[in-house]
């Protein structure tokens, strides 16, 4: 298991890397198309058939690599959320509340306040004796 996590993103990257490449390759013959349509003052119908493949293809891809885009996003996020929700768990069977596990640590900020209070109480007895 530990060995397919390792590849799996090497891999992803190559694929998005190659898909991205072919994507900019077809956008190239798009603007060549185009170039030679003003160049010759008309575009012919094999120009169109061709710009319009290209056109296609490169949405296509785009929208190939938008949506791995997504889905790592949330693959991510799900991960982090699953992390979170086992620190609540652990938190909450450690004995401590929502607030404890990580909220905003109001209580344990009065907290800490109050026993540094009653420390400094005690040094000042300690110094008195």
């Amino acid at each position: 298991m530990g060995v397919k996590r390792g590849s799996g993103p090497i891999v992803v990257k190559t694929v998005a890397g190659t898909v991205a490449v072919v994507m900019l390759s077809s956008v190239y013959s798009m603007m060549m198309i185009k170039k030679r349509g003003i160049e010759d003052g008309n575009i012919s119908q094999t120009d169109e058939i061709l710009m319009a493949k290209n056109l296609l293809e490169t949405t296509l891809m785009g929208g190939l690599l938008f949506h791995a885009y997504i889905i790592d996003k949330l693959h991510h996020y799900i991960k982090e959320l699953r992390i979170r929700r086992k620190t609540m768990d652990t938190a909450k069977k450690q004995g401590q509340g929502f607030e404890d596990a990580g909220g905003s640590g109001t209580d344990k900020v009065t907290a800490l306040q109050e026993e540094i209070a009653t420390l400094r109480a005690r040094i000042r007895q300690l110094e008195s004796d």
